[in-house]
């Protein structure tokens, strides 16, 4: 296993190990209140992203090897995927790390990657805006740079497409890097997703930004999510109905915020 990295943001912590032997594709796993992912890297290494509740960062910071192993074990799935793997990196863990839009723009100035713009590593979207930003930033900028106007004006109109692309999925990323427990509304849609042809498909297309979260949990959606979790066998209806609710009060801030300019 290439080392444990962890990393915690402030709804959580995180741990990545990399480890030797390491296969398959990229793969995410939540049980209870504990997520964890497998990425594969070069060199036949696969890093490990753990993401424990923020209340258990002292307990890492004390044993994190320890704590890295106890929580691998917590998710079955993850344990099978790094079994047999030995571990290649040390741990390396991190608190802190607030997501945030920063002014970008000013008198022939622009700050690229996460100098503006910062979202949690849980969705693993931060390389990817990087590099998309910074080409168009370039882009942008070389044809003008000799008319100190045209650039700001070019700059300013490149940060005002960067939060609007980004707007979405960083509210989507907050919602994932709360390190609440998994509700019944989210097992019923990966449930729903397992018996689809095209399998967990649109969600990935969510990760690959293809498609937008308001795409793939459409109010249709949602309400039909809902219908199907009330008439599940024991489950617990007022938590679920009081899950929905909070869900839609989240969602309607979210849309106001998308809908400014």
């Amino acid at each position: 296993m290439a080392g444990p990295a962890l990393e915690a943001t402030r709804p959580g912590r995180r741990s990545r190990p990399k480890q030797p032997g390491g296969c398959g594709p990229a793969a995410m796993w939540r049980t209870d209140r504990e997520l964890g992912t497998a990425f594969p890297c070069d060199g036949g290494l696969t890093l490990v992203l753990l993401m424990p509740p923020r209340e258990r960062a002292d307990a890492f910071r004390l044993d994190p090897e320890g704590e890295y192993d106890r929580t691998v074990t917590l998710m079955p799935g993850l344990a099978a995927r790094i079994a047999g793997c030995t571990r290649a990196t040390r741990i390396v863990q991190a608190t802190d790390l607030p997501s945030y839009f920063r002014h970008s723009t000013g008198p022939g100035w622009a700050p690229a990657g996460d100098a503006g713009h910062f979202k949690d590593p849980v969705t693993a979207q931060g390389i990817r805006d990087a590099l998309r930003f910074g080409r168009l930033l370039g882009e942008a900028a070389a044809p003008v740079l000799g008319n100190p106007e045209r650039l700001d004006a070019a700059t300013a109109s490149w940060e005002h497409r960067r939060d609007h692309e980004c707007r979405e999925t960083y509210h989507w990323t907050n919602t994932l890097a709360r390190s609440t427990a998994v509700t019944a509304l989210e097992e019923t849609l990966m449930r729903s997703m397992a018996a689809r042809p095209e399998g967990s498909r649109p969600l990935l297309d969510v990760y690959s930004r293809i498609r937008r979260p308001s795409q793939l949990l459409t109010p249709t959606a949602l309400a039909t999510l809902l219908a199907r979790t009330l008439t599940h066998p024991g489950v617990n209806r007022a938590a679920v109905l009081r899950t929905a609710l909070t869900e839609a009060r989240n969602q309607r801030t979210i849309r106001h915020d998308l809908r400014r300019r």
